[in-house]
């Protein structure tokens, strides 16, 4: 669906409010110890404090069994370039939070610590990697998209809506969630009239620990196919004014 669209077009305003990168994984040691082991390749040098997040109260054996809160954080830090790590007793994550620099610099930023991550020795196998991105508007735009919302062949667009599918692009995954006026989340902002939230994954089967390069490839195509769809939709919405 998306296979043809021109990926290497760059706004001059990006409307990105957030870009999330997933690491979910299974390890044989404590949460805990992880923290202890991964503190020096994570934490150290990135951020002046390490955040202990609510969820930490709950007992380990409950988060364990219920698949909403086995693989959330429970460590978070944030340092001064609006850059956020993750780390659950199953997820590693890095977040960019707004504004948006660019993917070649935060990337180089997040990928020595993925290697580290890596060969720490204690990692049994990734499961599934993802990539989220969140675009927010100050407008509904729906109707200057390449997707048609309608009932029984009226157009809805003006209407408050919260629109989710699924899409494959080659052998990965794919989403997006359209929301507009009362669905956009209110963290966004009282301003923000309609958001459009990509997620791309990538599944491992097997428990096979792969190398660093194999899962660095897997992630820059996540986040190709992250601008696959952001184009597809929104390639009546901007013009070349707009762009780098």
């Amino acid at each position: 669906m998306f296979e043809d669209v021109n990926i290497s077009r760059r706004l001059k305003d990006s409307p990105l409010q957030n870009l999330t990168l997933e690491i979910f994984f299974d390890t044989g040691i404590s949460l805990e110890n992880l923290y202890g082991k991964l503190y020096s390749g994570l934490f150290e040098n990135f951020c002046t404090t390490v955040q202990t997040l609510p969820l930490s109260q709950i007992p380990q054996i409950i988060r364990e069994s219920d698949p909403n809160l086995k693989y959330q954080p429970i460590y978070r830090c944030e340092d001064n370039n609006h850059h956020v790590i993750l780390l659950g007793q199953h997820s590693l994550a890095f977040e960019h939070l707004s504004p948006y620099s660019n993917w070649t610099d935060w990337s180089a930023s997040f990928y020595p610590k993925i290697k580290s991550f890596l060969e720490l020795g204690k990692i049994k196998s990734v499961n599934r990697l993802r990539l989220r991105s969140t675009d927010v508007f100050p407008v509904n735009v729906v109707e200057k998209l390449n997707i048609n919302v309608s009932v029984n062949q009226e157009s809805i667009h003006t209407a408050p809506l919260f629109v989710s599918t699924e899409i494959h692009i080659g052998d990965n995954k794919a989403s997006f969630e359209l929301r507009t006026s009362k669905f956009v989340p209110k963290l966004f902002g009282k301003n923000i009239q309609c958001s459009l939230t990509i997620n791309s994954s990538k599944e491992f089967n097997d428990k096979v620990l792969l190398s660093f390069d194999d899962y660095k490839k897997e992630v820059e195509l996540l986040h190709d196919n992250n601008k696959r769809v952001f184009w597809g939709l929104t390639e009546k919405l901007y013009g070349e004014e707009d762009c780098q």
